[in-house]
């Protein structure tokens, strides 16, 4: 019995080489008659059906203004401008001329101050699921570059 096993791999291995090498044959025939080929065609996928899961609290990761650095808040940004927020003369802390706000309201002009606003985190709880039969639209060129 292990030796009809043997025999038969044996063959079935000869005959897989044989069907690769005249398909190989067949392709380069089929290459040269998809030259310059063009195909438009459609999909339709059923019964598809996805379930989406949402729970946790999750970070918001603020980009800086600029690569030289600063602070990006929800309705303005703070930057370091082109002296790196040097003290002015007389002055005791550092400024700086790169920032800007988003709405009028977050100045506050009796107090000499300007209020910005930021979101660290959010949490999210939620699940959504989707039934639907999405439709799909192709466009396949096959050709050579020489």
């Amino acid at each position: 019995m292990n030796r009809l096993n043997s025999t038969l791999r044996g063959i079935s291995f000869c005959s897989l080489i044989a069907m690769a090498a005249s398909a190989r044959a067949e392709d380069d025939d089929v290459i040269g008659k998809w030259l310059r080929h063009f195909r438009i065609g459609g999909s339709v996928m059923l019964n598809v059906s996805t379930t989406f899961k949402t729970t946790g609290t999750f970070n918001v990761n603020r980009q800086p203004p600029s690569a030289a650095g600063g602070i990006s808040y929800d309705d303005g940004f703070v930057g370091v401008d082109k002296t790196g927020n040097a003290i002015p003369p007389g002055g005791t802390t550092p400024v700086t001329t790169f920032w800007g706000y988003s709405d009028a309201s977050q100045v506050d002009a009796a107090a000499n101050r300007l209020t910005f606003h930021g979101t660290d985190s959010f949490t999210g709880s939620g699940v959504d699921k989707i039934s639907d039969t999405p439709l799909g639209f192709d466009m396949v060129y096959a050709g050579t570059f020489r």
